[in-house]
């Protein structure tokens, strides 16, 4: 029956026994039933089920509408437009799109008709959609888009919208992995428009989500005209491959936003190499088992930093890149080891900062060196080690503030990171901070003596610095040990007890 629809012209807004198939269709089944017509009159597509145009070509290289008209049913009766229909006339600058109602009787309730304008989107709610003036309008609005500047239809937010996604056993462990990808998200200057989870034991092997789930983020992705999907699960090459394809967006995954925010964050010759070694080595398999267009890492969330035109480069030129930078980081670690050594040989005592990212190292080492290092409320604030000096009432010592620890961080990233995290293995000792307010405190804990463990720091000396005391709700239940302090590093409460602790620790009692 649907198949018929394709022979008939539609010299009216939409031919009538085009209309009835529709309805007939709507009414037996209980499903939409969508059309694309031209200008000319010509079906282009019919679909059944969930509204979707993502597979309507569509020519958006012309000025003002695109020269497609959509119809489509809506067998609950209500033929108002919904908030996905409407982003699809506005995202792809459709002529205009209707939605008819059809009750449960199989009768056209009434018909609803969006148009975009200069001045926005317009809506026409009638019992005759064969009306000329219909037909009309599309020609008066198109004329008016006309006349804009060319920049009219580029207007889109700034920053990049993205939706979240991610698999995993629990909804516990959903819940605590999107909100520390959201705060990434944040962090790297996107906009969140939408979270998505699943519960699921084990992958999908092609897309890592279901198909249902795909369905779901395919009309998000249409319905709030977002940009990428980030993953918070590690993507292969053909899950990258595979999604891209079927969601029409760039595909990341969380290491990918990492080293992109680590990009935007790298000030030093040092840092710059580092980020570029890590998103080198992390991306070589993938590009190796092929499927990673490279038409697709230039530019945007993820995409940022050195080592984006080296990912254009071919591979056997990767792996040189690859034993370069660990050459130069091999010598300025070298250099970092000889100044260390200096220091160790003035007897200067050595502290070192270390904690999970955004916890408030850098506002602790403003408190107690009287410097000035930035400190933000986003994830991996700092990134390249800053050393200050910090005079103590029975000496001074040297103070550093190390790049940030986070869950799930992939080999490639503590390797290419070895030389930084040294400061912390060459310590005389070590101030872990950590947020007292985040409900997930224990959880952080273990990840940062993880990282310690991997970098075999986990055996030093240790001060526990439990910082924003001042914003935490829930008084979390920790063991009272002698080498702990309660603090707020922003408001200075607590600070005269960890200044003390950590003058004993370092040159004993008065």
């Amino acid at each position: 029956m649907l198949e018929n629809i394709y022979d008939i012209k539609s010299y009216d807004f939409i031919n009538q026994d085009i209309l009835d198939i529709m309805t007939k269709v709507t009414y037996e089944y209980n499903r939409e039933v969508l059309v694309a017509i031209s200008r000319q009159g010509n079906v282009l597509s019919v679909s059944v089920g969930t509204f979707d145009t993502g597979a309507i070509s569509v020519n958006n290289q012309r000025k003002g509408l695109n020269g497609i008209r959509l119809i489509h049913t809506h067998p609950n009766g209500d033929s108002r437009l919904s908030q996905t229909d409407l982003s699809a006339l506005e995202g792809q600058r459709f002529d205009c799109i209707a939605a008819v109602g059809v009750d449960s009787l199989g009768k056209i309730t009434d018909y609803c008709i969006g148009y975009l304008t200069a001045n926005g989107v317009r809506v026409f709610k009638t019992q005759n959609i064969n009306d000329s003036q219909y037909i009309d309008y599309i020609k008066h609005f198109d004329k008016e888009l006309k006349t804009q500047k060319d920049d009219f239809f580029e207007n889109k937010p700034q920053k990049e919208r993205v939706i979240l996604a991610c698999i995993t056993a629990s909804d516990e462990e959903a819940e605590i992995n999107l909100l520390e990808l959201k705060s990434l998200a944040n962090s790297a200057g996107a906009e969140v428009v939408a979270m998505f989870k699943q519960k699921k034991d084990k992958p999908d092997p092609k897309f890592m989500l279901g198909k249902g789930k795909i369905q779901e983020i395919k009309l998000a992705v249409q319905n709030y005209r977002a940009d990428t999907l980030i993953m918070d699960n590690e993507l292969s090459a053909l899950m990258i491959k595979n999604l891209e394809n079927e969601l029409n967006v760039k595909v990341i995954d969380r290491f990918n936003l990492i080293l992109d925010i680590f990009a935007a964050r790298a000030q030093s010759m040092e840092g710059k190499l580092q980020v570029e070694l890590a998103q080198l080595k992390y991306s070589l398999p993938k590009l190796l088992n092929t499927g990673i267009r490279m038409d697709r890492l230039r530019q945007g969330i993820g995409m940022r930093g050195p080592g984006e035109k080296k990912l254009e480069t071919d591979r056997r030129r990767i792996k040189a890149r690859i034993k370069d930078l660990e050459t130069r980081l091999q010598k300025l670690e070298k250099e970092r080891g000889l100044r260390r050594a200096r220091r160790a040989n003035s007897f200067i005592p050595t502290v070192a900062l270390v904690g999970y990212t955004n916890a408030g190292k850098s506002t602790i080492m403003n408190l107690l060196s009287g410097s000035d290092v930035l400190a933000e409320d986003k994830l991996f604030a700092t990134l390249d080690p800053i050393t200050r000096k910090v005079y103590a009432p029975n000496g001074y010592y040297t103070l550093t503030d190390t790049v940030g620890f986070i869950r799930k961080l992939p080999h490639e990233f503590i390797d290419a990171f070895k030389s930084t995290l040294e400061e912390a293995v060459q310590a005389d000792l070590i101030l872990h901070v950590m947020d007292y307010s985040d409900p997930n405190l224990f959880l952080q804990y273990e990840t940062v003596i993880d990282v310690l463990e991997k970098i075999d720091a986990a055996n030093k000396p240790v001060i526990n610095i439990y910082n924003k005391i001042d914003i935490a709700q829930d008084r979390l239940d920790i063991p009272a040990v002698s080498d702990s302090v309660f603090i707020s590093a922003l408001t200075g409460q607590g600070a005269d007890s960890l200044k003390s602790l950590i003058s004993n620790k370092l040159f004993g009692k008065d």
